[in-house]
């Protein structure tokens, strides 16, 4: 439909202000309910947190039912964090159903926005034949003085896999699927020295389509080229390497680390690294792995925040507690499984294992070994 046919024909279904903001869209697909089920805005108090589209902290008010950019109908809010909201909508243009990822209207979001998207236009240009599991842009538009972003729409992510699975453990060949699936995504990002930044199972979709499970990396928020940035502004505590947490300049290593710990939490069905603050998450990577060697240490912008001027930890009852090996920790007695994750948990960056190194581990490779084989010797 028209502006101009709406406006004909649709007066009831719209609020004051929108029968004054639509006559700036092209094509109207999608109204929403009656204006009983929008949100009420004020053009005379702009102050008003945004007309009084906006919550005090910048997010959208989004109401079921209702459209965004008369084109999306709004079905449900399924996450948010830092940045916004993302939400469940239909899109009656394509007629299919997608996320669409709505930044908050802050200043400092925004800026934070505008990178995401550089980051996400340059892995869209990289990945054309779609084969490196990342939840790729798929059209972004203004609403509202809110920057918007659609997506393919999945079934849930790797977190909610584990509540699902309860007192089961993701198998072992589901793991390894899951870890491939996240290491193709690295590739790319090391290639184009990418740091993704905030890896963690919240942040790897997947979904069942055509009877195979497919799981894909989103949420480049915290994302940064490595000439552009040092480390990232966004992050979560539990997946944070050593070099994050002292300060240092951060490369894409740093989402090697994070994947170790995401599979060993996918293994254990609970996280690896626990702790409120980034003292109780170094105080439990040190009983794990030991005090770091100095070369990690030495120029370490937060050192003083751990370490002693001897090189001690600040907090004794690290060094009082026995050192669980990782063996004994993950409780498995699988070699080649135990050195994947040592060698994502390796101390040094530069010594930690690349995404190129970990799709020829031996761990993973076992995937692709047919699990029963004859041979046939040929004459």
């Amino acid at each position: 439909m028209s502006p101009e046919y709406v406006l004909r024909n649709f007066v009831p279904y719209l609020t004051n202000y929108e029968q004054t903001e639509i006559s700036h869209y092209k094509h109207v697909w999608y109204l929403g309910k009656m204006t009983t089920n929008k949100i009420r805005c004020s053009t005379k108090n702009p102050q008003l947190f945004n007309f009084g589209f906006d919550t005090e902290e910048g997010l959208y008010k989004a109401i079921v039912n209702d459209h965004l950019a008369y084109r999306y109908k709004i079905l449900a809010v399924i996450g948010n964090g830092f940045s916004g909201e993302v939400l469940k909508c239909y899109d009656y243009k394509t007629k299919q159903f997608v996320a669409i990822k709505v930044f908050r209207n802050k200043d400092s979001v925004l800026k934070l926005a505008k990178s995401e998207m550089k980051v996400l236009k340059a892995l869209k240009e990289s990945d054309k034949n779609n084969s490196a599991n990342i939840v790729h842009m798929k059209e972004h538009f203004n609403f509202r003085h809110h920057l918007c972003i659609t997506f393919d729409l999945y079934d849930g992510d790797l977190y909610r896999v584990m509540k699902r699975k309860d007192k089961h453990q993701v198998t072992e060949d589901e793991l390894k699927q899951y870890t491939v699936a996240i290491l193709k995504c690295l590739q790319l990002l090391r290639k184009k020295n990418i740091v993704h930044g905030d890896l963690k199972p919240e942040n790897v979709l997947v979904r069942k389509k055509n009877d195979e499970r497919q799981s894909a990396v989103t949420d480049f928020g915290g994302s940064f080229f490595t000439t552009e940035r040092v480390k990232p502004l966004v992050f979560t505590l539990s997946y944070m390497s050593p070099e994050l947490l002292l300060g240092k300049k951060c490369r894409t290593a740093i989402d090697m680390w994070s994947l170790g710990c995401i599979v060993a939490e996918l293994h254990l069905s609970q996280r690896l690294f626990k702790g409120p603050d980034k003292h109780s998450i170094f105080s439990s990577i040190m009983e794990l792995l030991g005090v770091p060697p100095e070369e990690l240490l030495e120029g370490s912008p937060q050192r003083k925040q751990f370490f002693d001027s001897n090189g001690n930890p600040r907090r004794m009852e690290t060094t009082q507690k026995l050192r669980t090996s990782v063996a004994t920790k993950l409780k498995s007695k699988d070699a080649d499984f135990i050195d994947f994750i040592e060698s994502c948990l390796e101390y040094d960056p530069k010594k930690r294992m690349t995404p190129d190194q970990a799709l020829r581990h031996p761990w993973i490779v076992k995937l692709f070994e047919p699990k029963t084989s004859s041979r046939l010797d040929l004459v």
